[in-house]
């Protein structure tokens, strides 16, 4: 799931500079830099598209909890986007606690209309909770990057 934080620096502003959205991430950085050449080719085109480029911001797994808990707790005003669950990053604590901006659906239908049609009714009425929208559901699990078969090379001769 993914929630708007109420911490966040992206503002509107005169249109001459892109935007910077950050979006907070569980899990180490990659090393490899494809996930950075990725980036650097989506903010290409979301920059000259809407005016906003993506940062990424990583809290390593070697004590995400404690790591996490803190960055929502923080204060910290460059976080805009933050990757959210309510089984296990302690989304609804956080939204109770005035940790994630409420969407309505108007909201989402003139700025997210694409994600608003993808999302079936249901999954929006588990996200709410007193008439806001906290979480935008990731009902496909298209963000799961585990598909596919990995073996050892050294193994494999």
């Amino acid at each position: 799931m993914l929630s708007v934080s109420t911490l966040g620096s992206c503002t509107k502003d005169d249109g001459s500079q892109p935007v910077t959205i950050t979006l907070l991430l569980l899990g180490n950085r990659p090393s490899n830099g494809r996930a950075e050449a990725a980036i650097a080719e989506i903010n290409t085109i979301t920059a000259e598209r809407i005016g906003a480029v993506l940062r990424t911001r990583y809290i390593e797994w070697s004590g995400w909890m404690n790591n996490y808990q803190l960055a929502m707790a923080s204060g910290d005003r460059n976080l805009d986007l933050v990757i959210s669950s309510t089984t296990w990053l302690f989304g609804w604590e956080i939204a109770q606690r005035g940790g994630f901006y409420p969407l309505t659906p108007e909201l989402l239908q003139e700025y997210a209309p694409q994600t608003w049609a993808a999302v079936p009714e249901h999954h929006w009425e588990l996200c709410t909770h007193n008439g806001n929208i906290w979480f935008i559901p990731e009902n496909q699990y298209t963000q799961f990057t585990n598909h596919g078969a990995f073996w050892r090379g050294d193994w494999a001769l």
